[in-house]
């Protein structure tokens, strides 16, 4: 980084500054059908080796709106620093171009 100042994420949905990772792992749960008809559920087993990778990247941790920028997800800190560093004016103007070329396709 640049300098020594803070980066601060703020969510263009709700304003909040609560940044999270979302990721769709999969998870296993052990079932025992028991003699009387009913199911046992053991525990669940979390495989974070395993995950959708279209599904993941920074949201807001508030209102789990995705962290996205010219029609991409965020996905990476390298792309986090990036969007937050770039001024303000240029991330707009490519918002914007993005928008254009998507609504012309």
């Amino acid at each position: 980084m640049c300098d020594d100042k803070k980066l601060q994420f703020t969510c263009r949905e709700c304003g909040t500054h609560e940044l999270g990772y979302q990721k769709y792992t999969k998870c296993m749960t052990p079932v025992s059908l028991q003699g009387n008809g009913h199911t046992e559920y053991g525990s669940s087993v979390i495989d974070e080796t395993d995950y959708l990778c279209d599904d993941e990247g920074f949201v807001c941790l508030n209102c789990q709106a995705p962290l996205e920028h010219a029609g991409y997800l965020i996905k990476t800190e390298k792309e986090l620093i990036d969007y937050l560093t770039m001024d303000p004016q240029v991330r707009e103007e490519k918002e914007q171009a993005s928008m254009s070329a998507t609504m012309e396709s």
